[in-house]
């Protein structure tokens, strides 16, 4: 906002006295006219040359005041209209053309006051470098701007390519606060310079060098922020279990090729796959990994352990692919023909309505595995695709799921919606619910449940961090399945075959579930 030139106050003195003036002049002149009526009422009142040139000079007057004023406000005006730069400008187009989308396409329909305090919150950031990042982290904790700049940085990301990194794999950490490395890539930086899974960065440098906590950090943003050009330098410090002082160290930056899918043959013929996240290619990995493991075996595997643990998730269409290796259409044909309501997989709930869009089972090459059991390990990290496979196959009952905990509990999808400003924002349109049609379960909020629970390792705490511990998390879906039709198990024979692998694996199971 401009203020006002000091002379306003003057024009606006100089308009009241002239106005007055005229009004108290014709004020007698009418006056004088009512008299010279009664003392002549043959004589029709009219006005002498004085009165008219006097009235004339009036008006003369409070025009050009009028005028005076008028040139004097305009450039005012135009100064105040012109008063945002075009940085400031831009920046609110963007704002009005996300506002408009969130209003047509979020997950949930914003009453009119709401929309309007998230405007005006994003107004009010506009001088900031964040302005859209904090007004949108008030709708969720997933619905996020990505601004032209970063938009090429942010896709490559997403592309199943060579990256310059640091070579760790993390996930949040309670106690002490901050991002722990739960695996270390073989060959990489982090490696050679003795960083330690079970390490906690606690601080780590942004672009400028500053030193940032991770406390209160998302894992995205640790992670943008160790990846960078190959050469480049990035700052952590971690904290060590039975140290007491932090660990500084500076990684050079290399170039790292992400493994999606790892195997190995385990003893009796058991195939153990670990699935880091669901990428481009992760189901063709995943059957490739599969083949592979049958070949060295010369027999078909008896077995399968598919470890999910601190998968973040990914492409949802990766999951459908994946669970399509081990479904197959025969369960759900009768002789009446293909029942899709039984083999119905997943659908979605958009504004607290259960859309038409649905996913039923495809398997046109059947199981892969013919039937044999598979255990799919998850823990508190596994999360959104992750939860897809495991809830998927856990109804249908074709696999068993072990853990030490439940899932994170993120049920819900984000749109990448292009912007005209050539940003892009990735908002939160639906949560997925799962199962036979009728016999739909949520995730969001409430994540995946273990058939079977497992011991922790010695020195291995809960996790704690979930998607219903996040601000302004969505809410889980009301829908009920009082009425389901539809009910599968899992073989008998494979709960025993189950036991068995997690034995090969020196994982122990519990008989009680461990309390929230």
């Amino acid at each position: 906002m401009v203020a006002p030139p000091f002379f306003l106050p003057i024009l606006l003195f100089l308009y009241a006295t002239i106005f007055a003036r005229m009004q108290y002049l014709r004020m007698w002149i009418v006056y004088g006219r009512v008299l010279a009526e009664k003392e002549c009422q043959k004589t029709a009142p009219t006005l002498t040359e004085e009165e008219r040139s006097i009235d004339m000079r009036t008006l003369r007057l409070f025009t050009v005041a009028i005028t005076g004023l008028f040139l004097a406000l305009a450039p005012l005006g135009a100064e105040a209209q012109n008063s945002q730069s075009p940085e400031d400008a831009a920046r609110e187009r963007v704002v009005n053309e996300v506002i408009g989308l969130v209003r047509d396409s979020y997950i949930r329909v914003l009453t009119a006051e709401e929309l309007t305090e998230l405007r005006n919150n994003c107004i009010i950031a506009l001088e900031s470098d964040e302005y859209m990042r904090d007004c949108m982290a008030q709708l969720d904790p997933h619905t996020r701007y990505v601004t032209p700049e970063a938009l090429d940085e942010f896709e490559d990301a997403q592309r199943p390519k060579s990256f310059g990194g640091v070579g760790i794999v993390v996930r949040h950490s309670d106690d002490p606060p901050g991002i722990m490395v739960v695996d270390i890539i073989e060959g990489g930086p982090s490696e050679r310079l003795g960083i330690k899974a079970g390490d906690v960065i606690v601080e780590i440098a942004d672009e400028s060098g500053e030193m940032l906590s991770t406390a209160d950090m998302m894992i995205e943003e640790t992670v943008d922020l160790m990846r960078g050009a190959i050469g480049s330098t990035v700052r952590i410090k971690v904290k060590r279990v039975d140290e007491e002082t932090l660990i500084s160290f500076t990684i050079t930056r290399e170039t790292i090729k992400p493994k999606l899918v790892y195997k190995e043959l385990k003893p009796d013929g058991i195939g153990y796959v670990r699935l880091e996240n669901f990428g481009r290619n992760a189901t063709q990995d995943i059957e490739d990994a599969l083949f592979a493991l049958v070949r060295k075996n010369n027999a078909p595997l008896s077995g399968l352990v598919l470890d999910m643990r601190y998968n973040l998730g990914g492409l949802l269409y990766e999951a459908d692919g994946v669970n399509d290796l081990f479904l197959t259409r025969a369960p759900y044909t009768t002789r009446l023909g293909f029942d899709e309501d039984a083999a119905t997989t997943v659908q979605i709930e958009a504004r607290g309505v259960l859309s038409d869009y649905k996913r039923f089972v495809v398997g046109p090459s059947g199981d892969v595995l013919r039937g044999a059991p598979i255990v799919i390990l998850v823990n508190g990290v596994c999360a959104s695709a992750c939860e897809l496979v495991a809830k998927t196959l856990q109804m249908h009952g074709r696999a068993i799921v072990a853990g030490v905990e439940k899932t994170f509990g993120k049920g819900t999808t984000q749109s990448s919606i292009p912007l005209r400003s050539g940003g892009k924002l990735l908002l939160t349109t639906y949560q997925y619910v799962i199962g036979p049609r009728g016999c739909e379960e949520p995730v969001q909020g409430v994540g995946v449940i273990p058939d079977i629970f497992l011991k922790r390792a010695e020195g291995e705490d809960p996790i704690e961090f979930s998607e219903r511990t996040l601000p302004h998390a969505i809410g889980t879906s009301g829908i009920s399945n009082a009425n389901c039709q539809y009910h599968f198990s899992v073989p008998p024979a494979h709960f025993d075959a189950t036991r068995r692998m997690l034995g090969i694996l020196g994982l122990e199971p519990i008989v009680a579930p461990p309390q929230e």
